[in-house]
């Protein structure tokens, strides 16, 4: 699992997706987790 800061992911987005395909990038504001960005593989699919 990768961790980077939000604004180190809004500069080089596309370089996070890219890793984000072997697995969870966690974001974080101020040092503390806000977010997760998954694999199309890894997402929950909704039952309706």
């Amino acid at each position: 699992m990768k961790i980077a800061s939000v604004a180190e992911v809004k500069a080089k987005l596309s370089g996070y997706i890219k890793a984000s395909a072997s697995g969870p990038v966690v974001l974080t504001k101020n040092g503390k987790p806000v977010a997760v960005l998954l694999p199309w593989r890894m997402r929950k699919k909704s039952s309706g």
